[in-house]
């Protein structure tokens, strides 16, 4: 996490405003864009920590970030997978076995317990008409996947009018084909 100087919330917030003011609402820029383009409100269980100030990670200072005395849930599993990843890509090995084609790329272990969260909560036919959990998909896939989920959704959500005016044009073409002339000959 340090080599890759990943951001982690704070836990004791500075007093001001100005350019941290600047900087945190520029860093909550993917929320934002979630919110307007899946159409669908965040949940609250991860909100707090992302209007937290923040900084890059440091293992010499562990005791000045949020929640550093547990271990199990201070990287949320999108942060683990990527940390996992980088670690993975600066093998030696690793790149080779890519290069030669023994492996075609990696993905980390999925913790059962989130992904269960998901199938329940998203991804089962019963739920095709519910709008998607977006902050779960967000904590356990990363930003970039849940914006692709939240952009497909929407993409998917206007389909849905045009779809019905050609099955209503198409049901039109059957109800009067028999009365056409052009189609009689």
């Amino acid at each position: 996490a340090e080599a890759s100087r990943l951001e982690m919330p704070l836990a004791q917030q500075l007093d001001g405003e100005g350019d941290d003011a600047a900087s945190a609402a520029s860093s909550k820029v993917s929320v934002s864009c979630l919110k307007s383009v899946a159409g669908a409100p965040l949940e609250d269980c991860n909100q707090d920590r992302d209007r937290l100030y923040s900084a890059p990670f440091q293992k010499a200072r562990l005791e000045l970030f949020l929640n550093s005395e547990d271990q199990e849930n201070f990287f949320t599993p999108a942060q683990r997978s990527l940390l996992l990843y980088e670690a993975l890509a600066l093998l030696p090995e690793f790149s080779g076995c890519l290069a030669s084609g023994a492996l075609a790329d990696c993905y980390p272990m999925h913790s059962e317990p989130e992904r269960e969260n998901l199938v329940r909560s998203w991804a089962t036919a019963k739920h095709w008409w519910r709008l998607q959990p977006m902050e779960p998909m967000r904590r356990y896939l990363g930003e970039k996947i849940a914006m692709y989920f939240a952009w497909l959704g929407f993409y998917n959500k206007w389909l849905v009018p045009l779809a019905a005016l050609g099955c209503l044009a198409f049901f039109y073409g059957l109800a009067t084909v028999a009365g056409d002339a052009t189609a009689d000959e």
